[in-house]
This record gives structure tokens, C-alpha cells and sequence, in this order.
């Protein structure tokens, strides 16, 4: 709280020194040296943005340090300045908690409208989490890990085109994957060396309801035009990468060797078959043929037989002529 009523004393002392030394040349080292901090402490004061007026009576504050200075007797005791301090600085904070209130309900409202239009733009895609993005030129080799340390070049701006930073004034970044925003972690992994993407990142993914300074209103949508230019690979990542890399090598040597075999084996296994069967035919003519053979001399056994028969017939028939015969004579 000493601190607080510190700065609104500078700040008197400065406005003070202004009215003191209005329309007057600074001619000696003593004049230069107040003039100086007075500018210093009128630079504090501003950037809280107290006006003249209700909140700062520049009156009461000359009254105040003319008497703190001169040590008189103050017109308030010190449980009352630091009272009023409080309720001030308290008053202050809810007024700002307002603003800023209503200005992230604004940027909420005008990033959902925003982002429902440009969804509909030729080019522009939209990923699962909302971060949309546009391809400008492709790139070409790898896509960065989140592990990955990569170069870019970058402008970033507010939806309204207001530009908030940007590399390209300066030179480019070298920044590792995860350490920045959700939006950009998303949005370099998506990219290969040498791509240009623009990304319309949704507040959620950027810097959701806190901002980031002046330059950054909470609850924006923020456009990036990145360049990926280089990608760092993490050592150990590399390392797994390399190993991967030649296990896919062996396993696909291996597959092919085995594709090899196992053609072998089926030309072995078919050429086996086909002895077998060969076997099985050779082994079934020479069995037809045996068959053939055999039923060929039966059929000569049996016309042999049957020629005798007849032979012996026609002998018997001869032998059992010739007694009638006799009789007759």
C-alpha cells in the first residue's frame, strides 16, 4: 500500500513541478534533474490512466506534498490515507474488471461470427479442436513432432487486420513446438519444411479469456501467416527415428526373404504333387496294362479251351458213329 501512495505522490510531484515550471527554460542542472523525473513520473501516473477530475484532484495533490514535505500537520491520519488508498485502487480494479468484461464478450461475439463466415471460404479447413487454416504453399520432407524445434517466419494480426507482432521486421524465430500456443502447436505439426499456412486461431487455442497485454484483447481470435522454414529434430526423437527407419528395413527384408521361401516351398510342394501324381498314373497304366494283358490271355486260354471242347466233341460224336456203322455191315 506504501507503494500505491508512493506512485500517486510521484505523480503529484510531477504535476507540480509541471504547473512550476510552465513556459520556463530550463537553464540550470537543478531544473533539468526535477524536470526529468517529473517526465518520469507523469510516464507511471499516465499508464494507470487516472484523470483529472473526480479521481485525482491535482490540487489536494500539491496541498499533500507541500505539507509532507514542509512536515506540517497532515489534514488525514495515516489509517485514513490508507483507507482511502484501498477503496481507490478496489474501486479502480472493479471498474477495470467491467471493461474488460465486456470487451472479451465482444470479441467472443465478433471471433464465433467470424470464424462461421470464413469457414465457408474456398481453401479454408477446419479441424477438429476449430482451428481453421489455409494452405498457401506447400512444403515438402517432414512434419515437426511436438518435440521438434522449428524456424518460422510470422506475422500475427487481429481479426480487424490490426497487426500485433511479427518476425519479418526483425528476422525469424527458432521456438520448440509445445512451448507456444494450442493453435500453433496444432498448426506447425500439420506443415512440411518449406510450407506457408495461415491460421485463424480461435481464442480458446490462443489466448483464451486473459489476453496478452495491450496488444492482445482477452477472448480474440487471432490470423498467423506462418512460414516454416527449418525443422530441428529432437536427438532422441531422431534416434528412435533412425532405429525405426532401419527396423522397417530389416522387417522388410525379411518379409521378402520370406515371400522367397515360401514360393519355393509351393513350387517344392507342387513339383512333389505332381511326382505323386505321375507316380500314380504310371502306377494305374501299368496295372490297366497287367489287366489287359491278363484278361487278353484268358480270352486265348478260354478260346483255346473251348476249341478242345468242341475237338472232343466232335471226336466223341465220330467214335460213338462208327459201332452203328458196323452193325450195319
Amino acid at each position: 500500500m506504501m507503494k500505491k501512495t508512493s506512485l500517486l505522490l510521484s505523480a503529484a510531484i510531477a504535476l507540480s513541478l509541471t504547473q512550476v515550471y510552465a513556459g520556463v527554460v530550463l537553464k540550470n542542472e537543478g531544473q533539468k534533474v526535477g524536470y526529468a523525473i517529473g517526465v518520469d513520473m507523469g510516464s507511471s501516473i499516465a499508464q494507470l490512466g487516472i484523470s483529472d477530475g473526480e479521481e485525482l484532484d491535482f490540487n489536494a495533490v500539491i496541498l499533500g506534498l507541500r505539507d509532507a514535505y514542509q512536515k506540517k500537520d497532515l489534514l488525514l491520519t495515516q489509517d485514513e490515507m490508507t483507507k482511502t488508498l484501498q477503496d481507490f485502487s478496489e474501486k479502480r480494479l472493479q471498474a477495470m474488471k467491467k471493461e474488460m468484461e465486456k470487451i472479451a464478450a465482444e470479441e467472443a461475439e465478433k471471433g464465433k461470427a467470424f470464424l462461421e463466415e470464413n469457414a465457408k471460404k474456398d481453401g479454408v479447413i477446419t479441424t477438429e479442436s476449430g482451428l481453421q487454416y489455409k494452405v498457401v504453399k506447400k512444403g515438402t520432407g517432414a512434419k515437426p513432432n511436438s518435440d521438434d524445434r522449428v524456424t518460422v517466419d510470422y506475422t500475427g494480426t487481429l481479426i480487424d487486420g490490426t497487426e500485433f507482432d511479427s518476425s519479418k521486421g526483425r528476422e525469424p524465430i527458432t521456438i520448440n513446438v509445445q512451448d507456444v500456443i494450442a493453435g500453433w502447436v496444432e498448426g506447425l505439426q500439420l506443415m512440411t519444411e518449406g510450407a506457408n499456412y495461415i491460421f485463424y486461431i480461435p481464442s480458446d487455442l490462443a489466448y483464451g479469456s486473459r489476453g496478452a497485454g495491450n496488444a492482445i484483447p482477452p477472448n480474440a481470435t487471432l490470423i498467423f501467416d506462418v512460414n516454416l522454414l527449418k525443422i530441428e529434430k529432437n536427438e532422441a526423437e531422431a534416434e528412435a527415428d533412425k532405429k525405426e527407419s532401419i527396423a522397417k528395413s530389416i522387417n522388410k527384408s525379411l518379409e521378402e526373404a520370406t515371400e522367397i521361401v515360401k514360393a519355393e516351398v509351393e513350387a517344392d510342394k507342387k513339383e512333389s504333387i505332381a511326382k505323386s501324381i505321375n507316380k500314380s498314373l504310371e502306377e494305374a497304366t501299368e496295372t490297366v496294362k497287367a489287366e489287359a494283358e491278363a484278361d487278353k490271355k484268358e480270352a486265348i486260354a478260354n478260346s483255346i479251351n473251348k476249341s478242345l471242347e468242341e475237338a472232343a466233341e466232335a471226336v466223341k460224336e465220330v467214335i460213338e458213329a462208327k459201332p452203328d456203322e458196323a452193325a450195319k455191315k
